[in-house]
């Protein structure tokens, strides 16, 4: 729906995924301030009635949306070979991105609360989290506009470069630039966002577009069934987060090999 008929993907994509990690930044400190307020029945009753009447709101608004359905899905001169490298890679690459996105959206706090020697000051943890996440969440925009102005490969490759150093810096990091190098480095976790969005956009025909971005999220999402045990799997056997940051540095690392096998666009126009 987003990406149907726009010439260029990046900045629609952009946007609409920095609301979306505002839901990311405040939904702790929400539920947190409607749990100590109402109960915590409170944090699924009021935001469930929110969203029920923003569904009939939709419904209504949404009559005068048409998505069009006319292009054809070109599969009949495709390269099936290159579909099925673009396919592999893409989803390996979602899968790691997943990885380390869902890690870094809940280890952050403990990770703050770990250097920071104050794990019972949950609130001041939950609004460090919040800043860092929000922050960042605006990262997606100059990374659409980019996407709008160059081809998808060599933005990644530049995203992914600058992520992996700044995760290994935060697994090093004391508490003193713990947060900082934190901010930072989810500057380029959450840019690599609508990278993947606007490959799925850019390399992939029409009519097969909503099939493949149902595959992308099931990865993407799935993910968090990898990452939580993982991370506690490794707090478990190290009694840190350092083992947990290092762990999701070295996936980036292999999501940027990765990236570096993505056919230009050229090759898949």
């Amino acid at each position: 729906m987003v990406v149907s008929g726009q010439p260029k993907v990046g900045k629609t994509l952009a946007i609409n995924g920095v609301w979306g990690n505002m839901g990311v930044a405040f939904g702790p400190l929400l539920a947190g301030l409607l749990s100590d307020q109402f109960g915590w029945r409170a944090t699924f009753l009021l935001p469930g009635i929110v969203i029920l009447a923003t569904g009939v709101v939709y419904a209504i608004a949404g009559r005068a949306t048409v998505i069009d359905k006319t292009s054809t899905d070109g599969s009949g001169g495709a390269d099936w070979a290159l579909f099925r490298r673009l396919a592999i890679l893409i989803g390996l690459i979602t899968l790691l991105g997943g990885i380390v996105f869902h890690v870094t959206t809940v280890g952050l706090p403990k990770l703050f609360a770990e250097r920071s020697g104050a794990e019972s000051a949950l609130t001041q943890i939950g609004w460090m989290s919040a800043a860092v996440y929000a922050i960042a969440a605006f990262a997606q925009i100059p990374v659409g506009l980019s996407l709008d102005r160059y081809s998808i490969k060599p933005v990644m490759l530049v995203v992914l470069a600058v992520q992996v150093p700044l995760l290994f810096a935060l697994a090093m990091a004391g508490p003193t630039v713990t947060v900082w190098i934190a901010l930072v480095a989810m500057l380029f976790v959450f840019g690599e966002i609508p990278i993947q969005d606007a490959m799925v956009a850019r390399y992939v025909a029409d009519q097969w577009r909503s099939r493949v971005y149902a595959l992308k999220y099931v990865i993407s999402l799935g993910a968090s069934a990898i990452a939580v045990p993982m991370m506690s799997g490794l707090l478990d056997a190290t009694g840190s987060m350092t083992a947990v940051i290092y762990a999701i540095a070295a996936a980036a690392a292999v999501a940027l090999l990765l990236a570096f096998a993505l056919p230009s666009e050229s090759r898949t126009r």
